[in-house]
């Protein structure tokens, strides 16, 4: 019985929070920007010819999608930026949110942005409470709303991105090449996405954010 109800509470969530999702939609004007972040499954490195002890062992990559929503007149104009992380780095708040920043931050060089609204899924590195104050911080009068959607629901934006591109990487690596670290992963380039390969460490004036060095 339990079991149930928790089920029926987790649709119940999914439905609310589906529907706050359509709401920001249709209420966008030009201006302001929706952004939907998610930490993609680690990348396993692959060789073109890989023998069976080259398989055990692997470290995968780091690599987190970020996909930004503005309207230009009547129409929809997506970006799409892709951080890849070339170290073992843990997936906390202090990274989360400096990739975050950076993300808002290129947009707002390039395009007129005047609120923004935030969809992820229920993470601790994005609920938590250094990654709100790093945002509200670094990004000040900018920040409209922080929405959370439940497990497997929400973020079909960022895994439809990460379909491509893993599709494009196997049709590279089906071509004689081997992706073995973020370089060689970033060389993939798929047209409309900004692929940026972190190498090291750009500072926000919070002393608990982490810093990146990027290079697009």
């Amino acid at each position: 019985m339990n079991a149930i109800k928790e089920l029926k509470a987790h649709l119940l969530r999914s439905k609310n929070q589906e529907r706050a999702r359509a709401d920001i939609i249709t209420s966008q004007r030009e201006g302001d920007l929706f952004l939907v972040a998610d930490w993609a499954m680690k990348f396993l490195p692959k060789k073109f010819r890989e023998g069976q002890t080259d398989w055990f062992g692997k470290r995968g990559i780091n690599w987190h999608i970020a996909v930004c929503a503005t309207k230009h007149g009547d129409n929809y104009e997506l970006d799409t930026y892709v951080h890849i992380l070339d170290s073992q780095s843990s997936q906390d708040s202090q990274l989360t949110a400096a990739l975050l920043v950076d993300v808002v931050k290129d947009m707002a060089s390039h395009k007129r942005i005047d609120q923004v609204h935030i969809l992820s899924d229920n993470a601790g590195c994005y609920k938590s409470t250094n990654t709100i104050h790093t945002l509200y911080q670094e990004l000040p009068n900018l920040i409209k709303t922080y929405n959370f959607c439940e497990a497997q629901d929400g973020k079909g934006p960022c895994d439809r991105k990460a379909s491509h591109i893993k599709s494009s990487i196997k049709r590279y690596i089906n071509e004689g090449n081997d992706v073995l670290d973020a370089s060689q992963m970033k060389k993939v380039g798929i047209k409309g996405i900004l692929h940026y390969y972190i190498s090291f460490k750009l500072s926000l004036s919070n002393n608990l954010s982490v810093t990146l060095s990027l290079h697009t």
